[in-house]
């Protein structure tokens, strides 16, 4: 799978699974915090993580939400 497909299932993921643990784990390991309240701006920032990440990272966190 692409790259760009993965980050884009991921952060639908956590779009619709706002109050998962898999949401909350990958928060805190990407921005070091769960936000109260999921806002455009903490997508934001979790997209521009997602996409600095390595490959084998984002990996992991696609097998985590899928």
């Amino acid at each position: 799978m692409e790259r760009q497909q993965m980050i884009d299932e991921i952060l639908s993921f956590i779009e619709r699974h706002q109050e998962s643990y898999a949401t909350r784990s990958i928060c805190r390991q990407l921005i070091g915090d769960y936000p109260e309240k999921m806002t455009s701006e903490t997508l934001y920032w979790l997209k521009k993580s997602l996409e600095k990440a390595d490959h084998q990272e984002i990996e992991g966190y696609y097998y985590l939400v899928m």
